[in-house]
């Protein structure tokens, strides 16, 4: 009989599932795999936009098509949420109860923001991103 592997959920609504990385040998994990961190359920919308801020003389806003036309650069790079393994600690943690499979590793597209408001110039820092639904 051959095992396949699966994601191991730990709750539904919000979706939060394992990564089955016992059985995962690879240097990336294919999409079916990687594991899922909601702290809410989907937006029932993808007409979405992000307004950039931080330490910037004015916020901006743009739109998921905006941001996918932009000049972009792609890297490999892991990422755990902050609970993995939160099953194991003693005395027993409040939140999801993680156990190995919080963690993936994937290939991840960014948009240099800092470079898209002219009106800040060069050297300044961008600190938070906010999504909002726009429908």
């Amino acid at each position: 009989m051959k095992v396949r592997p699966h994601l191991i959920t730990r709750s539904l609504i919000p979706e939060n599932q394992e990564a089955p990385i016992h059985f995962l040998g690879h240097a990336l994990f294919e999409d079916q795999y990687f594991f899922r961190r909601n702290h809410f359920p989907y937006p029932s919308s993808v007409q979405l936009s992000i307004i950039i801020g931080g330490l910037m003389q004015s916020p901006f806003s743009l739109s998921l098509d905006q941001l996918q036309r932009m000049p972009s650069t792609t890297l490999i790079a892991p990422l755990e949420c902050a609970g993995n393994q939160r099953a194991k600690f003693t005395p027993p943690a409040f939140g999801e109860q993680w156990e190995s499979g919080a963690i993936s590793q994937g290939k991840w597209t960014e948009v240099p923001l800092i470079s898209e408001n002219p009106q800040e110039g060069k050297g300044s820092d961008i600190y938070w991103g906010r999504c909002r639904n726009t429908e």
